[in-house]
């Protein structure tokens, strides 16, 4: 795991600003949704007055075609979750953008799935499509062994170090087995360590100025 951490998340959000899929790398490193996933994420699944996704599906290429496969229903992969308002309205203004394409090109449309991200034609993105750049950016920040599938791993930790219970992060990520979870995102984070180190200080301080 090669989570984006530290500093490095201000410099990745500011190395994605203005990429052409600046908005898919910005949902998924908040989202923590496998690859598969957010390239499947369509607007049904999609609910702006609760503030939620549904991730039910994934996009997959078979015999040369890419289609949405159901994940199963008794899989924890299936899942709806809150997403952070800001999220939200990234995702906002995607929609607004792939209206403006949509107007644009008129009958040559070609979202026929209802794809939350696509090309300018509607088309679906393919896994290298998003992949390639990616890889790009994080080398030029220097972390050269980050791959894509590690900005869910970064999400998972981001919501490990501002509280979320292992239980909450289990639905997001859409671990099968909170084992797994436990496993991955269970040990102290040095956010976490100098966190407690602080609220220690500040236990021991007070116990200790009531001596003096």
């Amino acid at each position: 795991m090669q989570a984006i951490q530290g500093d490095d998340v201000e410099r990745f959000l500011a190395a994605i600003k203005g990429n052409k899929y600046e908005a898919l790398y910005f949902v998924d490193i908040f989202s923590g949704l496998r690859q598969g996933e957010i390239l499947g994420l369509t607007w049904d699944c999609v609910d702006f007055k609760r503030s939620t996704i549904t991730v039910k599906q994934q996009l997959q290429r078979e015999h040369g075609v890419y289609r949405l496969v159901s994940l199963k229903n008794d899989d924890k992969s299936r899942r709806t979750f809150p997403l952070a308002s800001v999220v939200m309205d990234v995702l906002r203004q995607v929609r607004s953008r792939q209206a403006e394409w949509k107007l644009a090109i008129g009958g040559e449309w070609q979202n026929h799935m209802n794809l939350v991200f696509t090309h300018e034609t509607g088309k679906h993105l393919c896994a290298n499509t998003v992949y390639v750049p990616f890889k790009k950016i994080v080398k030029a920040l220097g972390l050269n062994d980050t791959r894509f599938h590690d900005m869910r791993h970064s999400c998972g930790l981001y919501a490990r170090e501002n509280g979320a219970s292992m239980k909450e992060i289990q639905l997001m990520l859409g671990h099968s087995n909170i084992s797994t979870t436990m496993d991955t995102y269970g040990h102290k984070s040095e956010v976490l360590e100098r966190e407690n180190a602080a609220r220690m200080d500040a236990f021991i301080r007070s116990k200790w100025n009531k001596q003096a």
